[in-house]
């Protein structure tokens, strides 16, 4: 199956993943491709999957991976990222609906993952001196909580949650191909 990876990384979080897809992917003997979302060419490749990777800002993907999304028609899209705030289901499910509006109704989205990832210290930083004036604040004590466990991510697990879910993807296409 012919596979194109592409991504947008600020911080390598969502780099690391898509390195992570791409290797499981050749190493199944896939034909597959990786770019940053910036170089991304397809000059004569046709993949029968994109795999399309962002960093969540503010609850949403970055302008460039929407401005992406919407030249892909009649394409099957596997989605993937990273997010600093945490690994809750239901974040990660409204993430992907709200990507959505970019993606064209001809193109189908095959699945979807997200795992945690670690945050810039700029923004632990911002949270401290947030503290620093609110220190009884529950939810600003959250965050500094969610910023420190977010340093060891993504972590094993979330690296085999992304092989196992690129397999997912190209096994699932297989099944529609047979």
């Amino acid at each position: 199956m012919k596979c194109f990876v592409t991504y947008q990384s600020k911080t390598g979080n969502t780099e690391k993943i898509a390195n992570v897809i791409f290797e499981e992917l050749k190493s199944a003997e896939h034909d597959v491709r990786l770019l940053p979302l910036e170089e991304t060419c397809l000059d004569d490749f046709e993949p029968d999957l994109f795999f399309v990777g962002f960093g969540v800002e503010k609850g949403f993907c970055p302008p460039i991976v929407g401005e992406f999304l919407r030249t892909l028609h009649n394409q099957k899209i596997a989605l993937f990222g990273t997010v600093g705030l945490g690994g809750s289901e239901v974040y990660f499910q409204h993430i992907r609906d709200k990507v959505m509006q970019y993606v064209a109704k001809d193109n189908e989205i095959e699945g979807y993952f997200f795992c945690q990832g670690k945050m810039p210290m700029t923004v632990r930083k911002k949270y401290e001196a947030i503290s620093n004036i609110y220190p009884h604040n529950e939810p600003v004590q959250l965050m500094l909580q969610n910023f420190d466990k977010a340093l060891t991510h993504p972590d094993e697990t979330d690296i085999k949650n992304a092989e196992d879910f690129a397999l997912r993807m190209v096994n699932k296409l297989g099944k529609i191909h047979e």
